[in-house]
């Protein structure tokens, strides 16, 4: 009857953070450029069977959510929306793990409490989990996992070489998949390892194996390639460092970042909830000393093994905290493990004073639930609808290329991949234009080369930024005594029906390249 209650609970959380997630990609509508090059990659995956290690462009990124991706592209076909999927499924193993991770350091009712706040987060939160590409969720799933297999292990009598191999192989796949994982990886697994006194033994390194499967194809592919994820991740963490006399802003940056993301928010977009982001931060704080209290006052082999556990991962969360670099998003791992510890210590909590725990969890459960609940139905307030990656956009331009019969052209970074992404490769985007709010980026230039290929200027659009200068591209064809129609298409202009003078086709494409290459009117 108890598991069947805790089956019940924990099926009705995944059901809703399910729910809300999917809410939260309805709503918003979005698809950048950065979550249509794994859909793109798929593609290459299943249909012509190349096998990318990591994200294009990117050293640092596994590329294990593209294969999962197009392993759903053979049972169900190509479909653009399917992109988001490996992603969603990911965040909602989160709220499972969360839950088993909180049981192994507190008392129940630790697993329920930790695990609401991860079903029902803030929706700037629940978009970033659903991030297709990115390897948020899939990676810190991986870690988590990694964590309780550990922990698993040094609880165990004797050493389980099957629970050490499944941890070797989940921390070799996180440390592919999400590159600060790297880090942790070691100090993770050194523990358990260590107490293997058959380690020299065939069986011993037998459960070393997987850590090296699970990180095999990051490893070749730098091996062959002179360590260019060691070169990428070096240069990030440069670019973030400051100066020993820029150390205190620094850390005041850090700590306001640290707060934001407990509070499933982002720097740059808001949405955060202070109460949680406060509550949240007091336990990584508070929590391990009362654990520790508690042990030390009840000494019994289940106190020692939970705080065995929570210093497992305090150590494993400090690291992860110190080595990401850059915003809130990276920082997903802190908020998942002072999830764990807030349970655990309500849980003590709720053991020792049963009316005065349940009462201060009700409102802490409230003060978390409604706001994040609030901003769902809120959506278009909390999170605008982004112009520079809108489906709906997207589809509109489609629609016109189609129509107009256009299959190879120019456009931005943001809208180049998603064109060419939700129409299954049949329109032929490159990223060449300058976008709007960055510079030029090329992540896949096998498309800028098919387009470039192009003979014949009448085959080629142009799909220019309404906001950017579209003049100075037509004013290149004019300066030629090239003729063309520009309409606008949603937030473009579209440049086609490009009609150069007769016996100057030669002429015209070199006036076209010219001025993408040279024009920067964004």
């Amino acid at each position: 009857m108890w598991r069947r209650g805790i089956a019940v609970q924990l099926g009705a959380l995944v059901a809703i953070g399910l729910s809300l997630r999917v809410w939260v990609l309805l709503g918003t509508q979005r698809l950048s450029a950065d979550e249509a090059i794994p859909g793109l990659m798929a593609r290459h995956i299943f249909y012509a069977h190349e096998l990318p290690v990591f994200y294009w462009g990117q050293t640092y990124f596994g590329a294990l959510e593209s294969y999962l991706l197009a392993a759903l592209f053979g049972v169900l076909g190509f479909h653009p929306w399917l992109v988001f999927a490996p992603a969603t499924l990911a965040s909602v193993a989160l709220i499972p793990l969360t839950w088993m991770l909180a049981e192994y350091l507190g008392p129940s009712p630790a697993g329920l409490i930790a695990a609401v706040p991860v079903a029902i987060t803030p929706p700037v939160l629940g978009r970033l989990l659903v991030n297709a590409g990115g390897g948020f969720a899939l990676g810190f799933a991986l870690q988590l996992t990694t964590l309780l297999l550990v922990m698993r292990s040094m609880r165990a009598s004797s050493p389980r070489f099957g629970t050490l191999a499944l941890a070797g192989l989940a921390g070799g796949a996180a440390a592919w998949v999400w590159q600060p994982a790297m880090l942790t990886l070691p100090l993770l697994l050194i523990v358990p390892f260590a107490s293997v006194h058959q380690f020299r033994s065939t069986r011993g390194l037998a459960c070393v194996t997987p850590v090296l499967v699970g990180l095999l194809p990051m490893l070749v592919y730098n091996a062959a390639s002179d360590w260019p994820t060691a070169t990428a991740l070096l240069r990030k963490f440069d670019q973030q460092s400051l100066p020993v006399a820029g150390l205190l802003a620094q850390i005041q940056q850090f700590t306001s970042t640290t707060l934001v993301a407990l509070g499933g928010g982002d720097e740059s977009f808001g949405g955060s909830n202070p109460a949680e982001s406060v509550v949240l931060a007091a336990v990584l704080i508070v929590g391990p000393v009362l654990m520790t209290w508690h042990a030390w006052r009840r000494p019994c082999s289940v106190s020692r093994q939970r705080v065995t556990s929570m210093a497992v991962l305090v150590v494993a969360t400090t690291v992860g905290l110190v080595v990401a670099h850059g915003g809130a998003r990276y920082l997903v791992g802190v908020f998942l493990a002072a999830a764990a510890l807030s349970g655990a210590t309500w849980g003590l909590l709720v053991q020792r004073a049963p009316r005065a725990g349940h009462a201060l969890v009700s409102v802490w459960l409230v003060a978390c639930v409604i706001p994040n609940l609030a901003g769902y139905a809120n959506l278009r307030v909390v999170m605008p609808p982004d112009h520079l990656s809108g489906l709906d956009e997207t589809h509109a331009a489609l629609e016109a290329l189609e129509q107009r019969g256009l299959t190879t052209g120019y456009a931005d970074y943001w809208t180049a991949y998603p064109i060419t992404y939700v129409s299954g490769e049949q329109v032929i985007a490159a990223p060449s234009l300058p976008p709007l709010y960055s510079g030029r980026l090329d992540r896949y230039p096998a498309y800028t080369a098919q387009v470039d290929a192009v003979a014949d200027a009448r085959r080629l659009f142009l799909l220019v930024d309404a906001r950017c200068a579209a003049q100075a591209y037509l004013d290149s064809l004019t300066s030629e005594g090239a003729t063309y129609r520009a309409d606008p298409v949603a937030r473009w202009v579209l440049i086609w029906d490009i009609q150069p003078p007769r016996g100057d086709e030669g002429g015209v494409l070199a006036a076209v390249r010219a001025a993408i290459s040279s024009q920067q009117t964004c």
